[in-house]
């Protein structure tokens, strides 16, 4: 019995060593893919650096306090606007009369804003007529609507617009 066991025992080295040597020779020979990772140029990867910003901050303020004019909403009212954006010249104008002029300040609500920074695309599609379960944005865009078409009526001193005029409204707003 003890030749038995001393005869497993060398098999069991025998066997532990062959699987050493085994491992060892898998890791001298490359596959195809390790040897072409090996001849390809090393990535470097880059060290971004903290930048002092300060002079950008300091660029901006003085920018901001230069800006004393208004934006003129007179002259570049929404349909002028739209007309600057299929003239190149006008565009030009609008851009630079936006950079030298105070910024607007035109608040989104909260709802409308949520569907926009989510990328909700069922916007639209989930309207309903149905007060009761009417979803919250859907009751400020009706809201903004509603204001839009009183400052239409109010500009043109009209009491009723006609279906063309909502469109047109619909689509600006």
């Amino acid at each position: 019995m003890t030749e038995d066991m001393e005869i497993d025992e060398q098999s069991d080295m025998q066997s532990e060593t062959h699987e050493t040597e085994v491992d060892e020779r898998r890791n001298e020979q490359m596959s195809y893919s390790g040897a072409v990772k090996k001849s390809m140029p090393q990535r470097r990867e880059r060290k971004f650096k903290e930048i002092d910003m300060q002079w950008a901050d300091h660029v901006m303020e003085k920018l901001v306090r230069s800006m004393k004019n208004p934006f003129d909403e007179e002259k570049w009212h929404y349909e002028q606007i739209i007309e600057a954006l299929k003239n190149k010249e006008l565009l030009c104008k609008f851009i630079t009369h936006k950079l030298y002029t105070i910024p607007t300040r035109h608040e989104m609500p909260k709802a409308i804003q949520l569907k926009f920074n989510y990328q909700d695309r069922s916007f639209f599609r989930t309207f309903t007529r149905n007060t009761k379960i009417m979803p919250a944005y859907q009751i400020e865009f009706e809201a903004m609507f509603d204001k839009a078409i009183q400052n239409y009526k109010g500009k043109h001193n009209i009491t009723v617009t006609n279906r063309e005029i909502r469109n047109q409204i619909n689509s600006k707003i």
